[in-house]
């Protein structure tokens, strides 16, 4: 990964590369991100920050994480994947109530009745979602906390945040248009 801080203020300059290299160490999705950029100048006030990342994969739906099991009062849904076990019973939960669903083990879960296609559709893991939300949280922590005026633009796999403590320069959108498109 890539990162590029620039400010006039050379102080300023150090603290975000600072700030930003801990953020982006910290973050479960730092693989995903190509490169960072980060513009900051106190005296107008402005921040931009560019950050490039990769596209994850598909889709994930219920019939596609889950095996089925027949059993005498309903259905077991066994899914082997820890991490996808809370989004399961939330699916289940929300359509047949938790007084019909219960959790035998640690991956394997009663429901009892049929499941139905609306819920073997229904979508357990979007990476694309989980993507935004993780980039969401390191924009958060990394965008200094008084510039609370901002802007979002995002392009496939980037995404440019502008701001600043006052209206949003028209010269600031271009600016970082220009740098979404060179790929810093």
């Amino acid at each position: 990964m890539r990162l590029v801080v620039n400010s006039p203020d050379e102080e300023g300059k150090m603290a975000y590369e600072r700030t930003i290299s801990t953020v982006l160490a910290e973050s479960t999705i730092k693989g995903l991100i190509k490169s960072v950029y980060a513009y900051g100048d106190p005296k107008e006030p402005v921040f931009i920050l560019i950050i490039h990342f990769a596209k994850g994969g598909g889709v994930l739906k219920f019939s596609e994480v889950v095996t089925l099991k027949f059993a005498r009062d309903g259905v077991i849904a066994v899914c082997e994947n820890d991490k996808l076990i809370p989004e399961v019973l939330r699916i289940l939960w929300e359509k047949y109530g938790r007084e019909k669903v219960e959790q035998l083990s640690r991956y394997e879960i009663m429901v009892k009745g049929e499941i139905n296609d609306d819920v073997l559709n229904a979508v357990v893991f979007d990476p694309e979602k989980e993507l935004m939300v993780s980039l969401m949280d390191i924009i958060l922590r990394i965008v200094p906390e008084g510039f609370r005026v901002r802007r979002y633009i995002r392009r496939e796999s980037v995404i440019a945040i502008i701001a600043s403590e006052d209206p949003i320069k028209k010269e600031w959108i271009e600016k970082a248009l220009r740098l979404m498109e060179e790929g810093i």
